[in-house]
């Protein structure tokens, strides 16, 4: 939550108009007012082509990735690692441009942590140092984004986002 608010001056980032706690049923919740991104995510775009027997067009995977990477090196500038770089969390802007935005930073982290008992991420783009040894820095990112451009190229490698 507070992670939003030092990343909205980059146009790869989703952004976060602000934030209301409430109580439902008893429960206190947090709600975030996030920018609505009409696109859908990469997820459903893979998952759209694959379905059709399709795979991505290089010029779009090339065109996705370095939005991507835009919206990675602004992160890892502010010294945080997002830590869960799928495609379900890369929400894309326009199809017409291949502009999209990166999202969902709950589980994002200072760079340069190590913590042995908890894993950050979703497995299957986990890099190997972050699954063995704990280690969360900016290379962790980079290695679910190849993860991401593999599925790109090859379709819907995973069956899970």
């Amino acid at each position: 939550m507070s992670i939003l608010p030092l990343l909205q001056d980059c146009p790869q980032i989703v952004r976060c108009f602000g934030v209301d706690f409430t109580v439902e049923h008893n429960q206190p919740l947090c709600n975030l007012f996030l920018e609505y991104v009409s696109g859908g995510t990469l997820a459903d775009i893979i998952d759209n082509l694959a379905e059709r027997g399709d795979r991505m067009r290089e010029e779009d995977v090339r065109c996705y990735t370095k939005s991507v990477l835009l919206g990675l090196r602004h992160i890892h500038q502010k010294g945080l690692v997002h830590c869960d770089i799928k495609p379900a969390n890369i929400l894309v802007a326009s199809l017409c441009s291949c502009e999209v935005k990166i999202a969902d930073f709950g589980l994002a982290q200072i760079a340069g942590i190590r913590d042995k008992r908890a894993l950050y991420g979703t497995l299957l783009y986990m890099s190997p140092e972050s699954v063995q040894w704990g280690d969360y820095d900016c290379p962790c990112d980079i290695w679910a984004l190849g993860c991401c451009v593999l599925e790109m190229t090859q379709g819907s490698i995973h069956g899970v986002h």
